[in-house]
């Protein structure tokens, strides 16, 4: 009879086991199917922000191509306003030199007047004139 009981209590502490193991196993497989859906939704969410990733780099690819061609326009805006620049500055230097062949024909012409000399006709050539 004891080695019934002990066969018995053997089987209940086997059932106990077995009933344990599948306790155990639906606990592993609840938690796989729970990180399959976290695996699933880190793999959606990655696939967004890639998808951002990318809407990000065609903007600044945009904007970069943008700031190219406005600066590109910028500078030849600025070579223009230099060549017009550079146009006046020449301008202006002739003006000054026509401003000072007339003073010094004016003085020169004081200077005869002064001295009593009769007046001449002085003709300034001006590059204006040439």
């Amino acid at each position: 009879m004891q080695h019934l009981e002990r066969y018995v209590t053997n089987v209940k502490a086997e059932k106990e086991r077995i009933a344990e193991l599948y306790r155990l196993m639906q606990k592993i497989e609840a938690e796989q199917a729970k990180q399959k859906l976290q695996f699933e939704d880190e793999q959606r969410e990655k696939e967004e922000l890639q998808r951002k990733m990318q809407n990000i780099e065609v903007k600044q690819a945009k904007q970069f191509e943008d700031y190219r061609k406005e600066r590109e326009e910028l500078q030849r805006q600025m070579q223009i306003l230099l060549k017009v620049i550079e146009e006046k500055d020449k301008v202006l230097e002739e003006k000054d030199k026509d401003m000072r062949q007339l003073k010094d024909a004016r003085a020169a012409a004081e200077r005869m007047v002064s001295w009593g000399k009769p007046r001449v006709n002085i003709y300034l050539y001006t590059q204006h004139d040439r």
